[in-house]
């Protein structure tokens, strides 16, 4: 999977959208589940999770290859949930 993952992200790099949908498909649900466990509202979380993707990929050029790209795509959820709370 890692190797798959670092496949589509580096072909995204080079301008492939259609890689970044491959991405999303393969994360989507998950990044789903931590939304909702976070702002506990299913159409908040969908918004939380497109605006995670959102993100990841406006910042895909800051991500760092030797690490895991799911546990960043994740905080990067995570921090937009929390940001949502506060604003709330």
């Amino acid at each position: 999977m890692d190797t798959l993952v670092k496949k589509l992200i580096i072909e995204v790099k080079k301008g492939d959208t259609e890689s970044f949908s491959e991405l999303v498909e393969l994360f989507k649900d998950k990044v789903y589940q931590v939304a909702y466990r976070m702002v506990g509202h299913p159409q908040e979380a969908q918004d939380v999770a497109q605006e995670a993707f959102l993100r990841a990929y406006t910042n895909l050029d800051k991500f760092d290859m030797d690490r895991k790209f799911s546990t960043w795509l994740f905080r990067i959820a995570t921090n937009v949930a929390i940001d949502r709370l506060r604003k709330k």
